[in-house]
């Protein structure tokens, strides 16, 4: 069997986010919460309470299936392993992390539900690999190149000698991707034929996108895909798509840590400010840094005939 089989489908859509008008920079509630994530949950390193993989980043290092899944390092029991945001498959029992079931690129928290408490005590890992960040992109505009982002990370730079469209899948699907720095061209892909030679108002398209870094993972083969959505203007696209839009883009402004919480090891979260809750309050988990997979990218093309 191909190893190429083993890398599931991963439905993964890209909004890019450059000719939104200014009604798209105003904060928004999250449009992803997750009522199942429980309200006792806090934040904490201490691998006696809350799952620990040996790293915060894990890279994916070989071909084999076995280089795709990750276990705890840490011995939890009387409990269950939960993540989120939606994206990262884990194994409920043992904490395994199955990346070819996973979305790479992403910051998600893992948490260990104590059963007989029923706290959640989590930390967070990055699954190593590239995102695209979600938003609207106007053909019109300057910016229709949409850039990865690189471990979770908006500010990364770009890893040399990588490689992007690793199969040439993306290009036979007139997905123009640069393979050395794997940004996404949107106006030539749609000019390429990327919907078509006639474009609906509506119409999307789902592109996967195979790529090797040059980092610690060595050259490992690993995947995005990619959902692509055309609009004849703002006014068109869904209101649930720009809401998703404001929180992605504002979500991966935010810094990669928690600026209002600080690590605990009694059961609590301890906030710096003196006006945060006790060290023994508990309280709901911060918000989580990168949005939750997929990504989603909708372009719009103001100028269709």
């Amino acid at each position: 069997m191909p190893f190429k089989s083993l890398l599931r489908p991963l439905a993964v859509s890209v909004v890019l986010l450059s000719g939104c008008s200014k009604s798209l920079t105003y904060t928004v509630s999250d449009p992803y919460s997750n009522s199942s994530v429980p309200s006792t949950s806090f934040f904490t390193t201490d691998p006696a309470r809350s799952p620990s993989y040996g790293d915060s980043v894990l890279f994916v290092q070989g071909s084999g299936r076995s280089s795709y899944l990750f276990r705890p390092v840490n011995t939890l029991q009387n409990g269950t392993f939960v993540s989120w945001p939606k994206g990262l498959t884990i194994d409920p029992v043992s904490g395994e992390i199955d990346v070819l079931q996973s979305e790479p690129g992403a910051r998600y928290n893992v948490g260990f539900v104590n059963r007989a408490t029923g706290d959640t005590a989590y930390r967070q890992v990055i699954l190593a690999g590239v995102t695209y960040p979600d938003g609207i992109y106007d053909l019109g505009s300057s910016h229709t190149r949409l850039q990865p982002y690189f471990n979770a990370d908006a500010a990364a730079p770009g890893i040399a000698s990588s490689i992007f469209d690793a199969d040439g899948l993306a290009a036979n699907r007139n997905l123009v991707v640069d393979n050395q720095t794997g940004a996404i061209d949107l106006k030539a892909s749609v000019e390429k034929g990327l919907f078509g030679a006639q474009p609906h108002n509506g119409d999307s398209r789902e592109i996967s996108v195979y790529y090797r870094l040059n980092d610690q993972s060595h050259l490992s083969l690993l995947k995005t895909t990619i959902t692509v959505y055309y609009y004849y203007s703002v006014s068109d696209i869904p209101q649930a798509m720009i809401e998703a839009c404001r929180f992605s883009r504002e979500a991966f402004s935010k810094a990669s840590s928690h600026p209002d919480y600080t690590e605990v090891t009694g059961g609590g979260t301890t906030a710096p400010q003196s006006t945060g809750p006790s060290s023994t309050t508990k309280t709901a988990p911060a918000p989580t840094p990168t949005p939750p997979r997929p990504p989603q990218v909708i372009i719009v093309n103001s100028g269709h005939r």
